[in-house]
């Protein structure tokens, strides 16, 4: 298996990791989460754009949509 070392034996004999530390490094990773996720659902949407006829009323919307999540 994979062996994991805790974050505080890094700081050992230091102050070590407050619990505010914690909390800012969750809080991170879930905006990179959040960010990650609009990411994708932003390609998807191009994606989906490029197929479409160009008249469509559909492709219209989705590159709006799009172009607001690029934004």
């Amino acid at each position: 298996g994979i062996k994991t070392t805790p974050i505080t034996s890094y700081f050992e004999g230091k102050e070590g990791v407050r619990a505010v530390d914690i909390a800012n490094m969750k809080r991170v990773a879930m905006e990179i989460n959040i960010l990650i996720g609009v990411y994708v659902t932003g390609m998807l949407l191009s994606l989906l754009a490029g197929e479409l006829d160009d008249d469509d009323p559909k492709k219209m919307m989705i590159t709006i949509v799009s172009e607001m999540m690029a934004a």
